[in-house]
C-alpha cells in the first residue's frame, strides 16, 4: 500500500497530458498509471481539477545566508520555493557574506546552509574583476556556473571590464561552465544617476529613468559579440 495517492489528477509532463492516479511512498512518486488503478493508500488526495507539473528550477534567488538572515536564510527561502512547486533553487553569489569569488567561500557557504534547505539546491560562484585564476577551484567545490555582473553591485562584487568578461568565458568554456550575466551599461546606468540626482530625484520613477532598455540592450550586444 502506497503512503499516498493523488486520484485522477491531470499530469503535464514534457511530453503529454493526461489524466492519472500517483503513487508516492517515501516521498518519492512511485507510479503514474490510468485512473482508478492506483489501489489503496494510507492518505489519498482527490486530483480533480488539480494540475500536476514537475518541479520547477528557479535558477536566481537571494538567500542572504549567511550574513543577513534579518532578510531571509535558507529554511524560509526553500520552505516557501517548495510551496510554490519548485524543487531546486540556485543561490546567487552575493546574497550573503562572504561573496562566493573562491573556494574557501563555496565550502563555508554550503557547510552554512545544508542543514537549512528544504529542497535541493546549487550555488553560483562569482566571477569579478580579480579571481579568473579560480574558477577551476570553485567549479570543482561543485558551484553551478559562473554569475558576473556588467553593472556595479557593490564594493564586494565589482563589475567585470569587457576584457575581464572575456578572458572569464574563455575560462569557462575550457572547464566546461555556464556563465550567467547581469546585463547592464555600467558608465550609462552611472551617468543617468547622476542626471537623477542633480535634479533632486530619489523615488521609485527616477530609479527606473535611470536604467533605460538601452542600457540593457547595450551590454546584451557586448555579451553577445565576446
Amino acid at each position: 500500500m502506497a503512503d499516498l495517492l493523488i486520484r485522477n489528477a491531470l499530469v503535464v509532463n514534457e511530453t503529454d497530458t493526461f489524466e492519472a492516479d500517483i503513487t508516492v511512498n517515501d516521498g518519492i512518486i512511485t507510479g503514474v498509471g490510468a485512473v482508478g488503478t492506483g489501489g489503496k493508500a494510507g492518505r489519498e488526495i482527490d486530483g480533480t481539477g488539480l494540475v500536476v507539473l514537475p518541479g520547477c528550477i528557479d535558477l536566481h534567488v537571494h538567500f542572504n545566508d549567511p550574513g543577513f538572515t534579518y532578510r531571509e536564510d535558507f529554511a524560509t527561502g526553500t520552505r516557501a520555493a517548495a510551496a510554490g512547486g519548485m524543487t531546486m533553487v540556485v543561490d546567487m553569489p552575493l546574497a550573503g557574506k562572504p561573496t562566493v569569488t573562491d573556494e574557501e567561500a563555496v565550502l563555508a557557504k554550503k557547510n552554512a546552509v545544508a542543514s537549512k534547505a528544504y529542497i535541493d539546491y546549487g550555488l553560483w560562484g562569482g566571477l569579478v574583476d580579480n579571481n579568473l585564476g579560480r574558477l577551476s577551484s570553485m567549479l570543482g567545490a561543485e558551484v553551478m556556473g559562473f554569475k558576473a555582473f556588467m553593472a556595479d553591485a557593490g564594493p564586494e562584487f565589482p563589475f567585470v571590464q569587457s576584457d575581464v568578461l572575456l578572458e572569464g568565458m574563455k575560462k569557462a568554456e575550457e572547464l566546461g561552465a555556464l556563465v550567467a550575466l547581469h546585463c547592464e551599461d555600467d558608465l550609462l546606468v552611472k551617468h543617468l544617476e547622476k542626471i537623477e540626482q542633480s535634479q533632486g530625484a530619489g523615488d521609485v520613477s527616477s530609479y527606473l529613468r535611470s536604467r533605460p532598455p538601452y542600457t540593457e540592450t547595450l551590454a546584451v550586444n557586448v555579451a553577445v559579440k565576446l
